[in-house]
């Protein structure tokens, strides 16, 4: 009788803008009984939804396979998507919120690269809200923190600033 060995990793993310919208940074670290690691990058204007997102996509494209991959994050508005499974009603009705909330959802640019970074996938994927007390996510925001203060950050791409009244807009 042959025992099958499961792989587990555990991914936590972490997006933080100050102000909100404004500069900021995000982090993603991965542990299994294989690898640790990590990624971190920042923008010079994002949003902490958008930078929330874009950790677990980069987490995501950098971890190794894993039978079970455990996301860990504080954005409670992304892990009851896919706990609840929002998303799917979202792309079904085009991106669209319910009659409740109405309207077109934002950021429709990651959610498709989350789905695709998800996708890429072998194993299993469960979501869990981050405990703030955890190391780990400490640590991540200790990260994204860090990338959000360097200089040369890049423009998010899917932001603009407008020139009538200086506020951040999101495509």
């Amino acid at each position: 009788m042959s025992v099958e060995s499961t792989s587990s990793l555990n991914l936590y993310a972490y997006g933080s803008a100050s102000p909100n919208p404004g500069q900021g940074g995000y982090a993603a670290t991965w542990s299994s009984d294989q690898q640790n690691g990590r990624v971190s990058g920042g923008y010079r204007h994002s949003t902490c939804v958008r930078l929330a997102m874009i950790a677990v996509i980069e987490g995501l494209r950098h971890c190794p396979d894993a039978d079970l991959i455990t996301i860990h994050s504080d954005q409670q508005y992304l892990v009851e998507a896919f706990q609840r499974g929002g998303w799917r009603a979202w792309r079904q009705n085009g991106w669209r919120r319910g009659s409740a909330k109405g309207g077109a959802l934002q950021n429709v640019d990651l959610w498709e690269r989350l789905l695709a970074a998800i996708g890429a996938k072998t194993g299993r994927i469960t979501w869990r809200q981050a405990d703030k007390k955890c190391d780990e996510r400490k640590r991540c925001k200790e990260l994204a923190l860090e990338a959000r203060s360097t200089t040369n950050l890049a423009e998010d791409l899917r932001t603009n600033v407008s020139s009538s009244d200086g506020r951040l807009c999101v495509n």
